[in-house]
């Protein structure tokens, strides 16, 4: 269910121990709780072979993933209770909602890839949020997308 299909659901960022985000999505996901975590699809060199790579999907912001929810039927600290999730990020008083239009953006680029072909056109045509996606570095993109 849509954050928009349903006035009393709304998508908030959840922060979660970085490594272990299969375990988390499946608890998640027992706990019928709908969540979107956007992916990048990255290559690493295989152990036993030099001249080889392998491909993984890993968070395009580590340790962070949107959840939707109504506070009546989940409540946060229920998601807290894991573990591996450190629970909803506060933004002032409490935790607050995302943008349905910033989730929309995210969902519609299925995978996100940080090498652009005709980068100084494309990068004029991007939305803010888009130039975020492009930063190499975990930390750093995670910070401007906070900010």
């Amino acid at each position: 269910m849509r954050a928009k299909d349903c006035h009393i659901m709304s998508w908030y960022l959840l922060r979660f121990k970085a490594t272990l985000f299969n375990m988390v999505f499946n608890h998640l996901a027992a706990s019928g709780v709908y969540y979107f975590c956007p992916m990048i699809e990255t290559q690493y060199r295989r152990p036993d072979s030099v001249a080889s790579f392998r491909k993984r999907l890993s968070p395009v912001f580590p340790g962070y993933l949107f959840v939707n929810l109504d506070f009546d039927h989940c409540h946060p600290q229920k998601l807290s209770a894991h573990r591996h999730i450190y629970g909803l990020i506060n933004f002032g008083q409490g935790p607050s909602p995302i943008d349905d239009a910033v989730i929309d953006l995210l969902m519609a680029k299925p995978h996100i890839v940080r090498k652009i072909i005709d980068a100084p056109r494309a990068w004029k045509e991007m939305s803010e949020l888009e130039k975020i996606m492009y930063i190499c570095d975990d930390e750093q993109r995670i910070a401007a997308f906070l900010n």
